[in-house]
C-alpha cells in the first residue's frame, strides 16, 4: 500500500480511498479521479468537490458562521 497525499492506494484504482479525516468525493463519469477534502469541509455550503458531492445529504438548519 502506498499512501499520497491523503490517498491509499492498494494497486487497483477502484480499491483507492481517502485517509483518515478525510471525506472522499463521488466519483462521476465526467471526473474519475479520487478527490478528497478535510471533513470539516463537509456540508459547509461552500462546494469543495467537483460536482458539489460534500454537499449533498447534509442537513438544512445549518447556521455556517452564525450562531443558531
Amino acid at each position: 500500500m502506498k499512501e499520497d497525499r491523503g490517498k491509499a492506494a492498494f494497486g487497483d484504482t477502484s480499491l483507492q480511498m481517502c485517509a483518515e479525516g478525510l471525506f472522499q468525493c463521488s466519483r462521476n463519469t465526467s471526473y474519475d479521479e479520487l478527490v478528497c477534502i478535510p471533513s470539516i469541509a463537509r456540508c459547509n455550503g461552500i462546494p469543495d468537490c467537483p460536482g458539489s458531492s460534500d454537499e449533498f445529504g447534509c442537513e438544512e438548519n445549518q447556521c455556517h458562521g452564525n450562531f443558531q
